[in-house]
């Protein structure tokens, strides 16, 4: 199959937001403010901004969307950001450890990577309180994800080069190597595979959560493959390349690249609408939003402005 490689641009006159889309914002994550911000979609103002921990990065929600949870990369605290009222509902401290960042969350537990101590903490969805902690035998655990509905928890170590496969219940079961620089990671929607950027290697790795054994890797179509992530429809899985300003996008069964589109300088978060029709990309650099429609060809609808060095999104419907 041949790759498209694109650099257009969409006129946004033209093009017609999807039905409802008054209602749709983005919760923006801002490093510089300290803050989680709402981008409304339709007017593209921003709307509300809740003080977080010290120099946030990631964000997750609930399975339902009713609160959101942004760990402190700068500290040890996490902050519940109640998505409805869009006021900060609670705030969990977790002494004696530092650079919390990746975030993972069920309905009943929220999973944060505590990277400089080679950990995972359990907070519980309801309480607040930390309850759990699982070593991953990894340096810097950056990111996480699990499987819905399932013990297993995976973990990118960025130094190590590695995938810790943690149990929910009763801790480490395998580290995975991967390839150096593993960062970015996510898991397909009917929680078949899991997917791993490796950074360094300029790299993806593909794991079956039934072996947990790789059955593929490839090149990443670009240069630091930072973050990357499956549609929720799961057809599609797109990386951010960082230093070569591309998204790579890969058929998420046949494992090849169809298109790489060029969204400008240093491309982090990603996240797409519900309907896998549109998705947005955050450049820090830039203090902006790039939202892009997922069909070819891939053009690009929009530019927004976002608070200060914008990274983790997250897609509310309404």
């Amino acid at each position: 199959m041949r790759t498209l490689v694109l650099s257009m641009v969409f006129v946004a006159s033209v093009w017609m937001p999807p039905q409802g889309a008054e209602a749709q914002s983005l919760a923006v994550v801002s490093r510089a403010e300290n803050a989680v911000c709402f981008l409304e979609l339709q007017s593209g103002r921003i709307s509300d901004c809740i003080e977080t921990g010290r120099f946030p990065h990631e964000i997750a929600a609930d399975p339902d969307r009713r609160f959101a949870y942004i760990p402190a990369y700068g500290g040890n605290d996490i902050t519940k950001i109640d998505l409805r009222t869009r006021r900060a509902s609670g705030r969990t401290v977790l002494p004696g450890r530092s650079s919390l960042h990746g975030i993972w969350v069920d309905s009943a537990a929220v999973w944060v990577t505590s990277e400089e101590e080679h950990e995972i903490v359990r907070i519980d969805a309801h309480s607040g309180d930390a309850n759990t902690a699982h070593r991953t035998d990894g340096y810097r655990s950056h990111m996480i994800t699990g499987i819905p509905g399932s013990d297993m928890l995976y973990v990118a170590n960025i130094d190590s080069g590695s995938v810790s496969l943690v149990s929910a219940e009763s801790g480490l079961q395998a580290v995975i190597k991967t390839g150096a620089g593993a960062e970015g990671i996510d898991t397909a929607p009917d929680g078949s595979t899991v997917w791993v950027s490796n950074r360094a290697d300029n790299t993806i790795s593909v794991i079956a959560t039934n072996t947990n054994s790789i059955i593929q890797s490839m090149d990443s179509g670009g240069a630091f493959p930072v973050k990357l992530r499956f549609q929720p429809d799961g057809r599609q899985v797109w990386v951010a390349n960082n230093r070569s300003g591309t998204i790579s996008v890969f058929n998420a069964t046949s494992f090849k690249l169809t298109a790489r589109i060029d969204v400008g300088s240093r491309p982090l978060g990603l996240v797409f609408s519900d309907d896998s029709e549109r998705a947005f990309v955050s450049r820090p650099g830039a203090n902006e939003i790039v939202e892009i429609r997922t069909l070819p060809p891939y053009s690009i609808v929009q530019r927004f402005s976002a608070p200060g060095s914008p990274d983790g999104l997250l897609f509310l419907p309404k």
